[in-house]
């Protein structure tokens, strides 16, 4: 049961961390490989939910239309990708992608609930340093990397036997999801809806998070039952 739940584990982080790096900026040659290389794994999650099945599709037909084009062909689906991220997340007027624009009244950053993420990252030692930007540290991105450091917290709390630092840490990660992408994830995906580019990946991919939190909040919630 234990190597069992490891394993899992092990697959949450992988998986939060591939949904970090996608948000985080856009996609380049190791992104594409990880894309690909992660897409078994993301098979195996197909019967969480009609959605969830049909958006990894879509997943793996954009990696598939990537793997069979060369050269100039090739450079301007890149750039097309560029552009969408860029048109997506970049401009003025692009997709808001920190939970405080979402949670404040007047919809602006920096507001209560990054001092809130903040607050749950000094508790379990997480820092943002890792990437060098001038993102509010409740940046989507982020925030799922937190959850992805969680679940290696979680591994190593059971390989150390501390049963009640495991407790602790899979608390975390459940109210994690309720507290914060539960209150935003909807909007976000709301907005995104908006704009043509997000038809091909980012679309797809979000609309695959909202399924992803649904069915790992659940599976949390059954650790304590």
């Amino acid at each position: 049961m234990a190597a069992d739940l490891q394993e899992i584990f092990g697959g949450r982080e992988v998986i939060y961390a591939f949904f970090a790096k996608l948000f985080l900026e856009p996609i380049c040659e190791n992104e594409y490989k990880m894309i690909n290389d992660i897409l078994p794994m993301l098979k195996n999650l197909e019967d969480i939910s009609s959605l969830a099945k049909k958006e990894i599709n879509m997943l793996d037909d954009f990696i598939t239309k990537y793997n069979s084009l060369q050269e100039k062909e090739l450079d301007e689906f890149k750039l097309d990708n560029l552009r969408a991220y860029t048109r997506i997340f970049a401009l003025t007027d692009s997709v808001p992608n920190s939970e405080s624009y979402y949670t404040s009244l007047e919809h602006l950053v920096n507001q209560q609930s990054r001092e809130q993420v903040l607050k749950s990252y000094k508790t379990f030692g997480y820092d943002t340093d890792f990437h060098d930007s001038n993102e509010p540290e409740d940046f989507i991105a982020y925030e799922l990397m937190f959850m992805s450091y969680l679940s290696r917290k979680a591994v190593i709390c059971m390989n150390n036997g501390k049963e009640e630092n495991y407790n602790i840490v899979i608390k975390a990660q459940k109210e994690f999801i309720k507290d914060h992408f539960f209150k935003y994830i909807d909007e976000f995906i709301n907005k995104m809806e908006m704009f043509e580019q997000g038809k091909i990946f980012y679309l797809p991919l979000s609309y695959f998070l909202r399924e992803y939190l649904k069915y790992d909040y659940e599976f949390l919630n059954s650790l304590n039952n």
